[in-house]
């Protein structure tokens, strides 16, 4: 039977409007559900993401103690330094020593840039030896007046416990800019309240306020750090500390949670994570408008969104009634498009599914129930063995491709591995963003000492065909597991032991329980001065010998070691290249050497450090040779001749800077020096300085102190001694003999 036109278009017209009107029911209903839903939901995910949050800054609250604490103990135990410590008077040391410490206690700052600066105290000459301009200060001159109080009134806990203080930044460029710092003390005293001696470690607030700043992502969050009794210790420059803080902290139990307080009259969400260690808690405050506002917006914009639909609906069924393929083409690629998002968002959350069960965020009835949504290959229950995958040479590959990409290629090279693995387990593939960006291989498998032979050589096939097809080079770390390891303490595991070991060498597949815990290390000055020297006399084979021997020394310390041992290296090799006319070696790649450190601490692996440094050293001596090829042993004569005319002022010219000046070593200068004018460069400096200071005795008004400075020494005790020594009087006798 035929249907009129008429019929059609009203039977079309009803089909049209009763979808039309089910749609707008569906999706008004599933907004009320998904509002509902979505607030509860929102609210735990930023209550999670506030935890992470302060536990990143706990951790690197914690980080900044243990810098301080290990610092402390390595300069106070350094036998260089030492001295400083126990001094009872300048005549203990010399000159060379004395100015071998204070480089010494400089270059410790220069380790890290939060460190603001460093003081050594010795009561037995009442002396401050610090990293800040002036070095030496008396009590009475030394400018952080706190800091001298507290040597006479020092309290057992505040031991290595870190104290908010301002002070003076007491530098060339900003004297009266007062900053924060958080101020370490070390000491040997027990029971006492007074200090015979100590080292203060001064670390910038920065550290700490740029973790905060980085975290502080949504606009209206306020975060703080309270110590024990609820006192600020630091915020977040954006806001005071409400007063409720300080009463609530004393009702805190819990190390962590969250909870709904009305602060300064307004809901809002309070987060917190508690240090045993600092006895600090922090807290973050989030007013609830911040989300609220968003969750809002959502709903409104679904109910216009519905309205809009049932208006068009009601349009089209006028419209389109007579037209029956029109609607269903366009409901066909409207279900088409919906597929197409549902498959790109089906890996992602999958992924995040299990990247939660590997953090140990996830319930476990809710992995169980999606590993048949998700078709996961795994059980979560049975023993795992985890891999970390990573991309080497990193720095390169994240500058050449942008973050989609580098997705894209960690998904590809994930994929390969996966299906290598197969073969001996049923696994599943993880990546977590963040710089670098990781990737896991999670294998229900538990080997034994033949099969993880067989893991090995398809892991080594793994880095073959992952090369072949993507062009890139990746490394494994895999982790020792027994019955009772979880899949969240080997994922702990790795990542701790990524952000702590550098790796040997690219390409590499290592086993973390491999690395045995390196032994207490203590870098060798004698070995640098040996590869410096080295470097002066232009023997590469020495030089690559003793840069061997130390780089051995650190292959199984930790990441903070080798980048304080490379840092100390690059700071003794890079005071030879200031005497290099860098406007004219147009080779030379290391213009500086912020430049250089920049460069190594980027690179992966030791391998590619060491041939940084090979490159450093091979470019330097060739440099060298051509230099002092081209200046004759006479006419360097003439300029060193010169230069300690000119400088014989500076209390620092000795014969290391000497020789550092004009690019040789100490032992060949004074050598040198003795032979042609029979004479040590020491004694020579002194003759020109107690002939100055005796022709300004007699010629001027001066005081004898200012006199002992203006003619290079700053140790007034140690002048009025020398000048005796050499002209039989005392500087004050020989002015009243003198006088016209």
């Amino acid at each position: 039977m035929k249907l009129s036109a008429n019929k059609k278009s009203n039977y079309y017209a009803v089909l049209l409007f009763t979808i039309s009107a089910s749609i707008t029911l569906t999706l008004l209903t599933s907004t009320l559900f998904l509002y509902l839903r979505y607030e509860s939901s929102t609210k735990e995910m930023i209550e999670a993401s506030a935890i992470d949050t302060l536990t990143e800054i706990s951790y690197t609250s914690t980080l900044m103690t243990e810098l301080a604490k290990s610092m402390a103990l390595q300069i106070y135990f350094n036998e260089q330094i030492t001295p400083l410590i126990g001094y009872s008077n300048y005549s203990d040391g010399n000159d060379y020593d004395l100015s071998v410490a204070l480089d010494l206690l400089k270059s410790f700052q220069l380790t890290n840039g939060h460190i603001h600066s460093i003081y050594v105290y010795n009561r037995k000459v009442n002396t401050f030896f610090t990293t800040n301009p002036g070095a030496i200060f008396s009590r009475e001159s030394f400018m952080d007046k706190p800091v001298v109080q507290l040597m006479d009134h020092y309290a057992q806990p505040q031991f290595l416990y870190p104290m908010y203080r301002r002070i003076k930044d007491h530098t060339i460029t900003s004297f009266d800019k007062e900053i924060g710092v958080f101020t370490f003390v070390f000491n040997d005293t027990k029971n006492s309240t007074t200090l015979d001696n100590a080292v203060i470690v001064n670390i910038s607030e920065e550290w700490l306020r740029e973790t905060i700043d980085a975290m502080n992502t949504l606009p209206g969050v306020r975060t703080f750090i309270l110590d024990s009794v609820g006192q600020l210790v630091l915020n977040d420059h954006q806001s005071t500390m409400p007063e409720a803080f300080k009463i609530m902290t004393e009702d805190l139990k819990d190390n962590q949670g969250a909870f709904p307080m009305k602060v300064d009259g307004e809901k809002s969400l309070i987060s917190y994570v508690k240090s045993e260690e600092l006895g600090w808690t922090f807290v973050r405050w989030t007013p609830y408008e911040v989300y609220l506002n968003n969750i809002n917006k959502t709903r409104l914009s679904y109910f216009y969104i519905a309205v809009t639909i049932f208006l068009v609906g009601l349009l089209s069924s006028y419209i389109v009634s007579r037209r029956l393929y029109t609607p269903v083409a366009n409901t066909f690629r409207q279900l088409e498009r919906i597929q197409t998002e549902g498959r790109d968002a089906w890996p992602r959350e999958r992924n995040l599914l299990l990247l939660k069960e590997l953090r140990n965020l996830s319930p476990e009835h809710h992995i169980q129930s999606s590993m048949k949504k998700y078709k996961l290959q795994i059980n979560p229950a049975a023993a795992p063995t985890i891999i970390m995958v990573q991309i080497d040479r990193y720095q390169s590959f994240k500058t050449a491709y942008s973050f989609r990409d580098r997705e894209l290629f960690l998904y590809s090279a994930l994929n390969i591995c996966s299906e290598i693995l197969t073969s001996i387990a049923p696994n599943e593939t993880v990546y977590e963003v963040g710089d670098p960006i990781l990737g896991f291989v999670w294998l229900q498998y538990k080997p034994d000492k033949a099969k993880e032979q067989r893991l090995l050589e398809l892991l080594q096939s793994a880095q073959l065909k992952v090369r072949e097809y993507t062009q890139l080079s990746i490394s494994f770390t895999l982790t020792s597991t027994d019955e009772n390891t979880t899949i969240n303490d080997l994922y702990h595991q790795l990542k701790h032991d990524n952000a702590n070991r550098l790796r040997l060498h690219n390409n590499e597949i290592r086993m973390v329980h491999d690395t045995e815990p390196a032994e207490r290390y203590i870098y060798s000055l004698d070995k640098e001065k040996k590869l410096t020297d080295a470097l002066k006399l232009q023997k590469a084979e020495d030089a690559a010998s003793v840069y061997s021997e130390i780089v051995n020394e650190i292959n199984n310390q930790s990441i903070q070691v080798v980048q304080y041992v490379f840092a100390r290296l690059a700071s003794a090799v890079f005071l030879i290249t200031e005497r290099f006319d860098k406007n004219k070696e147009d080779d030379f790649l290391y213009r500086d050497l912020n430049s250089f450190l920049h460069r190594i601490n980027n690179l992966d692996s030791l391998e590619e450090m060491n041939k940084e440094f090979s490159q450093l050293f091979k470019q330097m001596i060739d440099i060298l040779s051509q230099q002092n090829q081209a200046v004759d042993r006479s006419e360097r004569n003439d300029k060193i001749m010169e230069h300690i005319q000119t400088h014989f002022t500076d209390p620092n010219l000795s014969l290391e800077s000497i020789a550092n000046h004009f690019g040789l070593s100490a032992n060949y200068l004074g050598r040198t020096f003795r032979k042609e004018h029979h004479v040590s460069v020491a004694d020579f400096i002194n003759d020109i300085r107690l002939k100055q200071a005796a022709s300004l005795l007699q010629s001027t008004s001066r005081t004898v102190q200012d006199i002992s400075e203006l003619s290079g020494y700053y140790n007034y005790k140690y002048f009025c001694t020398l000048f005796k020594k050499t002209f039989g009087v005392t500087p004050s006798v020989y002015r009243s003999m003198n006088k016209d």
